[in-house]
């Protein structure tokens, strides 16, 4: 099936292939600021301190956490820039 990951390994003189799975970028960040953030307390937070609000698309909050080789490093320059304009919204 086109985009199957197979590993290879040797058992007894004989090559095998084992379908795997892929590590979903998701689940690398999911809860990665703890049971303590509360988003509610957060969005009345941000409300107040600016009018601009940008929403940011998970994909690049993924470039972000997941350092991308290629869009890492301009997604995070990108998401401060607007953190310093004012509020971020994940969507």
């Amino acid at each position: 099936m086109p985009g199957t990951t197979l590993e290879f390994r040797e058992d007894h003189g004989r090559l095998v292939a084992v379908k795997t799975t892929p590590a979903d970028p998701v689940a690398k960040v999911y809860g990665c600021l703890g049971r303590r953030f509360n988003t509610d307390t957060f969005m009345r937070q941000i409300r107040g301190r600016s009018r601009l609000i940008t929403a940011v698309d998970t994909n690049v909050l993924l470039d972000v956490f997941g350092a991308d080789a290629q869009f890492g490093e301009v997604s995070a320059e990108t998401v401060w820039q607007c953190l310093y304009e004012g509020a971020l919204i994940a969507c």
